[in-house]
């Protein structure tokens, strides 16, 4: 999922009576009702077409909700998501999959955050940046990478 070097359809259709798969399903399949879900998430982003980071592809589950754009690099196990507002709510799926430990870890003289994201499989960071309307967040599983996420982005 945040590397996008697998196909997260075909394991959470694997994996379909897993809650967490159920998630996900939702999200590709009908993301409208995956945003709705999410108790403060914005219902009027907008989709904003940005360009692809060097060495990063499209990641189609993590851009599934409308104005939420996401790639990932499978080689350096980083994923960036990028949402067309300001929000401190995770986007779908990532908000049905985590939660986001407060207070922040570290926080930049940039005004950049890093949270420890919890309930996952594996250790998660998210390094979070608000800036001229988006929210943009980098994914990676040391606090270093999601920083590094955060500095690869558009």
């Amino acid at each position: 999922l945040i590397t996008g070097s697998g196909d997260a359809r075909a394991d959470a259709r694997q994996l379909a009576d897993e809650p967490r798969a159920q998630e996900i399903l939702l999200a590709i399949g009908s993301p409208a009702d995956a945003a709705a879900k999410v108790e403060g998430w914005p219902a009027d982003l907008a989709d904003e077409r940005l360009r692809t980071p060097n060495g990063y592809r499209v990641n189609p589950v993590l851009s599934a909700a409308r104005g939420v754009s996401a790639f990932s690099h499978a080689d350096r196990q980083l994923a960036i998501v990028v949402v067309n507002g300001e929000t401190d709510v995770l986007p779908p799926p990532l908000s049905a999959l985590f939660s986001r430990a407060d207070p922040p870890l570290d926080v930049t003289a940039e005004g950049a955050e890093l949270f420890a994201l919890r309930d996952g499989y594996l250790p998660l960071y998210a390094a979070r940046r608000k800036a001229d309307g988006h929210t943009t967040y980098g994914l990676g599983f040391t606090p270093e990478a999601a920083r590094r996420a955060l500095r690869d982005a558009p």
